[in-house]
């Protein structure tokens, strides 16, 4: 029987999502439901990209939107969709709010990991470029939600009182679990965003945010098969 393994939020994390890897076991039918947040704060957030491309061609892979590919999206755009960032090898520009969010929440590492000689010379938005030139199709094509017969992935957060094609992108990805409650569908909500110790199973609502970035954090998968779902952690 075919499963679906959902995975929590990496950040950059490709080592410690290897491990997690190292303790799947995954077959050609199954489904990955990866819940974003793949970038920032780690070290190899392009890596951990390229990484995930690669699975998509072995593995029928589906990649949601997490607040951090929001951050790098919106900054992206109104960087070079403003004349005043138009030359992307100037160091003179003022980088608009949504861009100092990013820096301040791990876009640092994560623009090191595309471009780190641009980057540490001081040309912060040639980095940005290079960035959106190697994968803007993948942040492109992020989904807000996927939904099964039983479950219902999500980022960071959904409601109750709204049908799933009609939940509000911010929501989404910037609500909080505790926030959560039980959907009128009746189906499990299952989640990364706010960060936990261990995977948290609520019963009606399940996050799997284990805080990959941290040094004693991890990522957490959770397994669903014909017997229930159960965790996997990558420690």
């Amino acid at each position: 029987m075919s499963k679906i393994i959902a995975i929590g939020d990496i950040h950059g994390e490709l080592y410690k999502l290897h491990n997690l890897f190292d303790k799947l076991s995954i077959n050609k039918d199954d489904t990955l439901v990866f819940l974003g947040d793949y970038i920032d704060r780690g070290e190899h957030s392009k890596g951990v990209v390229d990484h995930l491309l690669k699975l998509s061609k072995e593995y029928n892979c589906v990649f949601l939107k997490g607040n951090h590919e929001s951050f790098f999206r919106e900054s992206y755009q109104k960087v070079f969709g403003s004349s005043a960032w138009s030359d992307s090898s100037s160091t003179n520009c003022v980088a608009p709010k949504i861009f100092n969010s990013w820096m301040i929440n791990g876009g640092r590492a994560c623009l090191q990991s595309y471009d780190a000689q641009a980057y540490l010379e001081g040309y912060v938005n040639k980095a940005l470029y290079t960035m959106g030139e190697t994968h803007s199709r993948f942040f492109n094509t992020l989904k807000l939600t996927y939904e099964t017969d039983k479950y219902i992935f999500v980022h960071g957060h959904l409601a109750h009182e709204l049908d799933v094609d009609d939940q509000e992108e911010w929501q989404c990805i910037w609500g909080r679990y505790n926030d959560i409650w039980p959907h009128k569908s009746g189906k499990i909500v299952v989640c990364g965003h706010t960060t936990q110790p261990r995977p948290i199973d609520d019963g009606f609502k399940i996050c799997i945010d284990t805080g990959s970035f941290k040094a004693d954090g991890y990522i957490t998968a959770l397994v669903i098969d014909e017997n229930g779902h159960h965790f996997v952690e990558g420690k």
